[in-house]
């Protein structure tokens, strides 16, 4: 729970700069990685103030100028930051996964909603791969060695003891007694009795419920923490050298594309790791090349938004505009009525042999057309 906590502050807090940015005309990437956060962990429990507000600028600054857009930036450049965010893609798609796998490890009462067929079909799905050539060979070939790595360390994890997962510094309170105890205990067998023990409300080594509570919480957590930690680190280590070959292609064949202009960039980019089927991972790497300024995300948020929704505040808008422009702090749109004048203009050809019929100031001035001035009132 606690650790919820804290991710939910941390992403609050870099959405409230980003915010603060867009209202200041900065760009903000659409999908945020690694390299384009710009708060830190350490800075939640500070207090903000407007030296915090100028660090946090300052570094959106520096973010902004390493979100790709090749729009503006050289060949060469583009390459370098595109090169990037594909590893750093990669590394979201291991961290992800490993996640979830240890979701019945971290929740042994709740039922298992991945299996591992169920993680495998994640994974080739959001790693969906439509590039023909090498870049999709090897593409496929991460997608097939993660799936085979995670098999084996998640295997090695359950059968692991408590104590193969100690971090050097503890996170929250210290359970080394309790781990003295549960040390030789098998990870997934102890986790499940102490959660249920949690559950139960029972009393263990002596502490009253609240710092049984305490120290088994932050045992379960350090240990979970430090074996995804392993995981993570063995299985992007595995892959490395896959990656490297795929950083380098990409590379190689984006220089290629880059030179035939903006469109070809669009459409090599769309055909990797995209997704459209709602019950996989989203991640999208386009997402994470793009970045968009304030009325940018206005216009992606329209799209989604209800036909009456946005009627209903395009009205809010001109009450507020009519509120200020007359000076009536009062003024509500609901008690006034409201008229527009269309006036249009139109010719047509003649119609058969009705040219002699046709009145002068019904002509246009060539004579050859008839035309049609139309003023028109509509209110409500």
């Amino acid at each position: 729970m606690v650790h919820t906590l804290i991710m939910m502050a941390w992403a609050m807090a870099e959405s409230l700069f980003d915010v603060y940015l867009l209202l200041k005309g900065e760009s903000i990437p659409i999908f945020k990685t690694r390299n384009t956060w710009i708060t830190d962990i350490k800075g939640l429990s500070t207090t903000i103030t407007n030296e915090i507000i100028d660090k946090a600028k300052e570094k959106a600054k520096n973010v902004t100028q390493d979100v790709i857009d090749y729009t503006e930036s050289t060949v060469e450049d583009f390459l370098e930051k595109a090169s990037t965010t594909v590893a750093d893609y990669i590394d979201s798609k291991v961290d992800l996964l490993v996640d979830k796998a240890f979701a019945s490890i971290e929740n042994p009462l709740k039922e298992v909603v991945y299996s591992a067929e169920e993680l495998f079909d994640d994974l080739e799905a959001s790693l969906n791969v439509e590039v023909e050539g090498e870049i999709g060979d090897i593409m496929n070939q991460i997608s097939s060695e993660i799936q085979t790595l995670l098999l084996v360390e998640m295997e090695i994890v359950e059968n692991s003891t408590v104590g193969s997962y100690v971090p050097i510094t503890i996170q929250g309170v210290d359970y080394t007694d309790f781990l003295e105890v549960y040390k030789d205990r098998n990870l997934k067998e102890a986790i499940e009795e102490l959660t249920v023990i949690l559950a139960e409300g029972k009393e263990l080594l002596g502490y009253n419920v609240d710092e049984t509570s305490k120290k088994v919480n932050s045992m379960i957590f350090n240990t979970i923490q430090e074996a995804k930690k392993k995981v993570k680190y063995n299985i992007k280590s595995s892959i490395m050298d896959y990656k490297d070959n795929l950083v380098n292609k990409f590379k190689e064949t984006l220089k290629d594309v880059a030179n035939k202009g903006k469109e070809e960039v669009n459409k090599f980019i769309d055909s990797i790791g995209n997704t459209s089927d709602s019950d996989v991972m989203k991640t999208n790497l386009r997402g994470s090349f793009l970045s968009m300024k304030y009325t940018d995300y206005l216009r992606l948020f329209l799209l989604f938004a209800n036909k009456d929704v946005k009627m209903k505040r395009i009205a809010d808008l001109i009450q507020v505009n009519m509120r200020s422009i007359s000076g009536n702090k009062t003024f509500k749109l609901s008690e006034f009525s409201t008229y527009m004048r269309i006036e249009s203009s139109i010719s047509i050809k003649y119609l058969f042999a009705t040219k002699p019929f046709i009145p002068k100031e019904f002509r246009t001035e060539d004579g050859k057309r008839i035309k049609f001035d139309v003023i028109l009132y509509k209110g409500y």
